[in-house]
């Protein structure tokens, strides 16, 4: 196929196409088989979670949910409740553009049990430097058909319910109805008073967010007595002030923001959890990186729809004119493609007439479809290269038609790709150049790596590069949205790099499949313009920002864990390097991963955008990145704080007036030593008892099988505790354990009482997570004088790993 070189432009054009239908129709079926399998669970999973159910715990989630949520079930103030309650509810997405695209993503990844999704539009070229949820195969397609499928690539375990129609009054009482929870994620005043009267008729929490140019807004309405939108609007704004962004454009990372904050607020209703944002809004402007959260009026008892007299009914909502209310107009015109939908339920009602199937042949379809969709993948790629480097009918066009397009060199393609962009007076095309022209490193394909690549891709970055070592696996699926379970077990940086040539083909995205070190880490750098760290460990970030010095890299870094996040820019223009902040390192207990602390899906969502924002700015050349401050993100309490930060310090070894820091010693440099925590992720394992003093988990299988009267202690925390746990076990953490030695004491006492009669004492075993925290609690207990406890080597990993493989690992 590749004899010919490049091969003739036409020719490729059109392979190209042809595949990209062919992996459409691939990606079709593969949902289809999908949503069968999800319904024909009887071989695995329904068996397992019979048998095994006690075992779990009461919230009822399997072993695939445990490992898959498993950072938010470790989050104390998260847990199993919190995600048994979002697994419970339903959550209606209105719009599936630029604020509903990362929202609906990452409502999807965290679990959310049934989304809906309403859009009656199809995806367009100049959807795309905005709207991540879309691929460049999709245009002229349904959106909803779009978003449904990059849903269900990211979480097949969820339903996903598909309104291809315009929220109208004729059917919003229905749809909405069907759902606990509405995110209003559409563009026009129409709209925003429909949706929200339509809530208050059905009582359903609202979160209303709105992205215009290079500003946004969020707050959520009609929540537990809280005001409607009417209540804070009861006329609506002049029409020149009801501006769409295809008039007055807009940032495209910035209602990427806002839909990740949508999300996050629709998550804390859902699951009952933290603070939402009734009663407050949240205000965000992206030039100057400032973000408030103001006080907003209470419900009114003037509201004429949610107040003391409202005249507010389903029947006059029915027969209400938005449009002439609001003297604005619902959505731009759009045609009606029932009959395209038609002709795809046909297919679909044709390639399920055999009902669910023989579960072994449809697994061995899925796989072979995800075989041939890789295959195509792989083709794909080759051909956008090649096209890359034949430009010569574009080339052409550029020169015999420059003049027309301005001194900027933009295509025709581009100028209609980025339009949204270049419309903004503060960005517009000098800034869209210049962004094209860059070249940004993010480093780390992960939590934060994820939202950061999508948007840097969709926004224009000229060339974007990536590095990771790392594969994708089933539990980074709640917060790493810009991979599927289809790349489950490859290249972490193969599923991103394949993510973001699929929303923009014309960028060159670099692929460094390898991790970062001293070795290497100078040579990769000094081929970009601008870094984004995006990484979770204390050594990677002082590695990263002493490289970044030496070469005189600007640098985006960024963090989060559990329920917050912070993010600053060092090494911008004389301000501060990471060390000028922190020329010690944190003590190891602080330098906790989210393995270890669990990380809410979102957070690194929210903070990943702002990571894109800050680098788009540096590189265009527009606005007021964040250098000498730091913004300071705790998502329980929806509370965002921006912080002045110290200047570049003269003393700092790095970058300071007498710096000790070359390229040779960095080489040399020992940053695990450093910092006393490891670059890679793998867990920590002690010794810190005789082999004697232990019991491997198979040994322990036999203590149990032969019925040994003995005790088994757990001494994960609570939290820990409810996910899983092992049958007849006693919870009692360690932070406790030295007040509950009686309690311990006593229970063996009953033990041997109720079962002992050969005058031995009984066993007492300690079990946690991974063999470390059992250790120490066995010490402690020896010394205390429970001579003959034992720890469990390798905790409950072990358990899972060699003795029941069908018990939940997290």
């Amino acid at each position: 196929m590749e004899s010919n070189g490049c091969g003739d432009y036409d020719e490729l054009v059109q392979e190209l196409k042809s595949l990209k239908d062919s992996k459409r129709d691939i990606e079709a079926r593969i949902s289809v088989l999908e949503t069968q399998l999800k319904n024909n669970k009887l071989n695995d999973e329904k068996v397992t979670s019979d048998c095994c159910s006690n075992n779990f715990g009461e919230h009822g989630l399997t072993a695939d949910s445990i490992y898959r949520y498993s950072r938010q079930l470790l989050l104390p103030s998260f847990g199993v409740q919190a995600q048994s309650n979002l697994l419970k509810s339903s959550i209606l997405v209105i719009g599936a553009g630029g604020l509903g695209s990362p929202a609906l993503l990452y409502l999807a990844a965290c679990g959310v049990g049934r989304l809906g999704m309403v859009d009656h539009d199809v995806v367009e070229l100049n959807n795309l430097h905005r709207q991540i949820i879309h691929g460049e195969a999709y245009i002229g397609r349904s959106k909803v058909e779009s978003a449904a499928a990059a849903c269900r690539s990211i979480n097949s375990t969820i339903e996903v319910v598909e309104h291809r129609e315009a929220l109208r009054t004729s059917n919003a009482l229905e749809i909405v109805s069907k759902y606990d929870i509405v995110i209003d994620a559409t563009d026009n005043a129409p709209s925003r008073y429909l949706i929200s009267d339509c809530c208050v008729l059905l009582g359903k929490p609202l979160v209303s967010g709105a992205a215009l140019g290079l500003e946004g807004q969020l707050a959520v309405y009609n929540y537990k007595g809280g005001p409607c939108y009417r209540c804070l609007f009861p006329t609506p704004p002049p029409t020149t002030a009801c501006q769409r962004c295809s008039d007055s454009g807009v940032l495209g990372v910035v209602p990427g923001v806002i839909g990740c904050l949508q999300a996050l607020e629709a998550i804390k209703v859902a699951s009952l959890v933290g603070e939402p944002l009734s009663e407050r809004m949240l205000l965000f402007d992206a030039l100057s990186a400032r973000i408030r959260i103001v006080k907003i009026r209470g419900r009114s008892s003037q509201c004429e729809a949610c107040g003391e007299n409202a005249t507010l009914t389903q029947d006059n909502f029915q027969q209400f004119d938005y449009e002439n209310f609001t003297q604005s107009p619902l959505s731009a015109p759009y045609w009606d493609y029932a009959l395209s939908i038609s002709i795809n339920l046909n297919d679909r009602k044709i390639m399920e007439s055999n009902g669910c199937g023989d579960y072994d042949e449809l697994v061995k379809e899925l796989k072979s479809l995800k075989d041939s969709k890789r295959d195509i993948e792989a083709r794909i790629s080759v051909i956008e290269t090649q096209l890359k480097n034949n430009k010569l009918n574009e080339k052409v066009t550029s020169d015999c038609c420059s003049n027309n397009f301005g001194e900027h060199g933009l295509t025709a393609d581009s100028i209609y790709r980025y339009s949204r962009q270049l419309l903004l007076p503060s960005f517009g095309v000098q800034a869209q150049s210049n962004l094209l022209k860059s070249s940004i490193l993010v480093i780390g394909a992960g939590g934060l790596g994820s939202p950061a690549l999508l948007y840097l891709a969709a926004c224009g970055v000229g060339r974007l590069g990536m590095v990771d070592h790392d594969v994708v696996e089933l539990n980074n699926l709640h917060r790493q949205i810009i991979h599927g379970e289809a790349y489950i077990g490859r290249s972490k940086v193969e599923s991103a790099a394949a993510a973001c040539r699929s929303i923009n083909s014309t960028i060159e995205v670099v692929e460094h499949r390898e991790a970062l070190r001293t070795s290497n880490a100078l040579e990769i750098v000094s081929k970009y313009d601008i870094v984004i760290d995006a990484t979770d460990n204390a050594p990677s970030r002082y590695l990263i920002s002493d490289c970044c010095v030496l070469l005189g890299k600007p640098l985006v870094s960024g963090a989060a864990l559990g329920l917050e996040g912070q993010l600053a820019v060092y090494n911008y223009k004389g301000g501060p390097c990471y060390r000028c902040l922190f020329p010690t390192p944190p003590p190891t207990t602080a330098c906790q991963r989210c393995s270890d602390s669990g990380v809410l899906g979102v957070v690194p969502g929210v903070i990943g955008c702002l990571q894109a924002l800050e680098a788009i700015k540096v590189a265009s050349l527009v606005g007021e990145p964040l250098s000498e401050r730091m913004l300071l993100f705790d998502a329980l309490s929806a509370r965002i704080r921006i912080v002045k930060i110290r200047g570049r310090s003269s003393q700092c070894e790095a970058c300071g007036e007498n710096a000790t820091l070359t390229q040779d010693n960095f080489q040399q440099f020992d940053y695990e030593n450093f910092t006393q925590s490891p670059l890679s992720a793998a867990p920590l394992k002690l010794k810190l008892l005789t082999p004697d003093s232990r019991i491997s988990s198979k040994e322990y299988s036999e203590v149990v099988e032969k019925g040994e009267p003995h005790i088994l202690i757990d001494v994960r925390p609570s939290h820990h505790y409810k996910i899983v746990s092992l049958p007849n076990s006693l919870n009692v953490p360690l932070a406790s354990l030295e007040g509950r030695l009686p309690e311990i004491s006593s229970a063996l006492d009953s033990t041997k009482a109720n079962g002992v009669h050969d005058g031995s004492d009984a066993r007492l075993y300690v079990v946690c997570r991974r063999g470390n925290d059992s250790q120490r609690a066995v010490d402690l207990l020896h010394k205390a004088g429970f001579t003959s406890a034992k720890d469990i080597v390798g905790g409950l990993e072990s358990w899972a790993h060699d003795v029941d493989q069908r018990f939940p690992t997290y």
